[in-house]
């Protein structure tokens, strides 16, 4: 996803960790953030990600026990 200055935001799982990076328009990273749920448990699947003039949202799945259920977040 990118915003209106042109950043560009990707998420990706490797690994059972999840991450949301964020670049500038010249290609630099300017941050990355590892995202969790309560409890520790880590991300597995994070989908999609959405940004407008003030917010984050992503979308994704995560187990907890033998379940799994999907999520929505604002950063």
């Amino acid at each position: 996803a990118c915003d209106s200055s042109n950043n560009l935001y990707i998420v990706g799982t490797i690994a059972s960790k999840s991450a949301i990076l964020k670049f500038n328009s010249s290609g630099t990273l300017l941050w990355q953030r590892e995202l969790s749920v309560s409890g520790g448990s880590t991300v597995i699947a994070l989908q999609t990600i959405w940004v407008d003039a003030n917010n984050i949202f992503v979308a994704g799945q995560s187990p907890i026990s033998s379940l799994s259920y999907v999520f929505l977040s604002k950063l």
